[in-house]
């Protein structure tokens, strides 16, 4: 029996689970199948989840094409679905463990004092941890020295293998140059933090709350800041020669190469540009946070003035999944709403299949 026909199969025996109330739909293809046909799934823009096993070994061409943003594959490590997944770009979990480490540095007693930061983590970190389907582990430090930021990359993502995800989270200074600074003043270098980064397997979410923060995914004058390019976009990144761009090259998305993995970043700031921090209300409470790490926590369910989980605001297509385009779309916008001298960045520009917000 072909693939095709017992899929109708399926569905007749109520295989195929539908929430009316989501419109969105799960799919479980039984243990000992061994293929998924081509164009088996094509178009089937509510199918959400569909967990295929590891007796699945050959899945044809545009199996899965023109699906929902949200599809999540479940599948083993190392079967012919992961690998599938990643030549695709579709969002998979083969065993997936996401950790998180949030750095937010307040220069406490020094003239370089601020206040958001403190704020910024401890948002993002009820933030990720709301949802239990997320299953961040995540780790906070604060006040971190320049040689310590690059230790607690190191001892965060240790364990970390290739099918995980890891996300990396700043708020608190950066220089013209794009470096991160420590509590002592020393600075570290985006061709530093690369390095460590370089050294994580698997997709790693790179968030970075601080001025000039765009010098991370883009050069100085580059085309990025001419106005024929909206904000958000971004040039081909293989033109660039820096050495943190080196990293950003087209063959890099949503397939892991060998040191490097997949990078997916948000800066909260463009090259040339300040991020800033402001006292923002939500009802009758006000907290001191960083513009855009208030719209990404309050667009991916939290709401760091209040301390309250909200909807998925960014959420703009209602797939209860919030990807790193829409994510940083609707951070974009707050940011907007309370600035009008800082605008947002985020690489690859357009990403819509990697959701590492879920509800």
């Amino acid at each position: 029996m072909s693939w095709k026909r017992f899929f109708f199969c399926l569905i007749l025996a109520g295989v195929l689970l539908f929430d009316v109330n989501l419109g969105s739909a799960s799919f479980l293809i039984p243990e000992g199948m061994e293929t998924i046909e081509s164009e088996a799934f094509q178009s089937c823009v509510s199918l959400n989840d569909i967990q295929i096993p590891a007796s699945v070994s050959e899945i044809g061409e545009g199996a899965f094409s023109d699906c929902g943003e949200a599809l999540w594959i479940h599948c083993t490590p190392g079967s012919a679905a992961q690998y599938y997944a990643i030549q695709h770009q579709l969002d998979y979990d083969a065993g997936t463990v996401y950790r998180a480490l949030l750095i937010g540095q307040t220069y406490s007693g020094t003239n370089l004092v601020l206040y958001g930061p403190a704020n910024d983590v401890k948002a993002m970190r009820f933030c990720l941890l709301e949802y239990d389907q997320t299953k961040y582990s995540v780790t906070v430090k604060t006040n971190l020295t320049g040689s310590a930021i690059l230790q607690a990359v190191a001892s965060a993502f240790s364990s970390v293998t290739e099918n995980d995800v890891s996300l990396f989270y700043y708020s608190g200074h950066g220089n013209t140059d794009g470096s991160l600074v420590g509590s002592d003043e020393s600075t570290i270098s985006p061709a530093q933090l690369k390095t460590a980064l370089d050294q994580i397997p698997g997709r790693k979410v790179v968030i970075v709350d601080a001025c000039y923060s765009g010098q991370l995914i883009s050069e100085e004058n580059s085309l990025l800041l001419s106005n024929s390019n909206p904000v958000g976009s971004a040039p081909d990144p293989s033109s660039f020669t820096s050495a943190w761009m080196s990293v950003f090259s087209n063959r890099l998305r949503g397939v892991f190469n060998t040191g490097s993995g997949s990078y997916f970043v948000m800066t909260a700031a463009q090259p040339d540009e300040e991020s800033q921090e402001g006292s923002i209300s939500s009802g009758t409470s006000q907290r001191i946070m960083g513009l855009f790490s208030h719209g990404l926590c309050l667009g991916c369910g939290y709401d760091g003035i209040t301390y309250r989980a909200t909807s998925l605001q960014a959420d703009r297509n209602g797939d209860s999944a919030v990807s790193i385009q829409e994510a940083f779309s609707f951070a974009n916008q707050k940011v907007h709403e309370n600035s009008g001298t800082q605008s947002a960045m985020v690489w690859p520009a357009g990403c819509t299949w990697f959701a590492p917000f879920r509800k």
